[in-house]
């Protein structure tokens, strides 16, 4: 397993390890529990579980000495069935609908390439005032 040593930045961490339960301290995910997925530098990790999946400072979490096994980049369903069995529920995500995922991607407005239409100005009121004279 890939490990970082606790160091200053870390304060008093042991260390930190893909598997290892860590609480979110900070945020508002605060509370909640998370598993390292994977450790993107000396800072910063990638954490699933009770919490969304993202990355996440060192600082802003606390381990707990649980410790899952799962590999490098696992999945969120493998990492659910893992957290299950400590005994630690967390929610199952839905993945959006294929109908809905491509009408998000659809922007209104001009397709790609596609130019601006050309309109006629509007005539300010002192330009119409001052054709009257």
């Amino acid at each position: 397993m890939q490990q970082v040593h606790a160091g200053a930045d870390q304060g008093d961490n042991p260390m930190i390890e893909v598997g290892r339960v860590m609480v979110k301290t900070a945020g508002r995910d605060a509370g909640l529990r998370g598993v390292v997925v994977d450790i993107l530098d000396e800072r910063h990790v990638l954490i699933d579980g009770q919490v969304r999946r993202r990355k996440c400072n060192i600082a802003h979490m606390e381990p707990l000495p649980e410790q899952v096994s799962i590999s490098k980049g696992a999945s969120h369903e493998q990492v659910r069935e893992a957290l299950q069995k400590l005994g630690m529920e967390v929610a199952e995500r839905k993945a959006k609908p294929v109908e809905k995922q491509a009408e998000a991607k659809e922007k209104p407005g001009r397709k790609k390439g596609e130019k601006k239409a050309v309109t006629a100005k509007k005539k300010s009121t002192s330009a119409a005032k001052q054709k009257a004279r």
